[in-house]
């Protein structure tokens, strides 16, 4: 890879192209930055759970379920057990707004748990999302789909759709 290729790549490539301490000549320095920017487009990649091949002769596409590694998995449970407490916490809201008529005082005028569950949630809800992209980066088969959907979300053509 150039690094003329690497400036392109992202704005954290831009940067690291203009930052003093950074060396672009070596490989390693490239390849940390195409790593970084892989990883933050997979942070809001979407979820994969079939994989098509197609045959040796050409004829037909193998499907297979996609198997997430250990990161990816409970990146993905992590974020959906979240996902879950908030929805249950927003749709149950008239009955335990109900059940704390009288006691929302001390709520309100220290709304300090509040705040500190709100944090709570959204860092464990970040560590899920880190740890899911992680292992999307680790995953050869879900870059590959990756890249593939990158390609098709560029150019429309019939190579690209099919």
């Amino acid at each position: 890879m150039r690094a003329n290729q690497v400036k392109r790549c992202s704005f954290l490539g831009h940067f690291l192209h203009f930052h003093p301490f950074v060396d672009l000549s070596s490989f390693a320095a490239a390849a940390a930055i195409v790593m970084v920017t892989t990883f933050f487009r997979l942070l809001s990649s979407p979820r994969l759970l079939w994989v098509h091949k197609v045959a040796p002769d050409g004829n037909f596409a193998v499907g297979q379920a996609y198997a997430p590694n250990f990161a990816e998995a409970w990146g993905q449970s992590i974020c959906s057990w979240i996902r879950v407490i908030v929805e249950l916490g927003l749709y149950s809201s008239p009955f335990w707004i109900a059940y704390y008529n009288r006691r929302l005082e001390y709520l309100v005028s220290n709304p300090r748990l509040l705040v500190d569950f709100a944090v709570g949630l959204s860092c464990m809800y970040f560590f899920g999302v880190v740890l899911r992209a992680a292992g999307r980066v680790s995953s050869p088969v879900y870059c590959e789909f990756e890249q593939a959907l990158r390609a098709a979300n560029q150019s429309w053509n019939p190579k690209t759709k099919a």
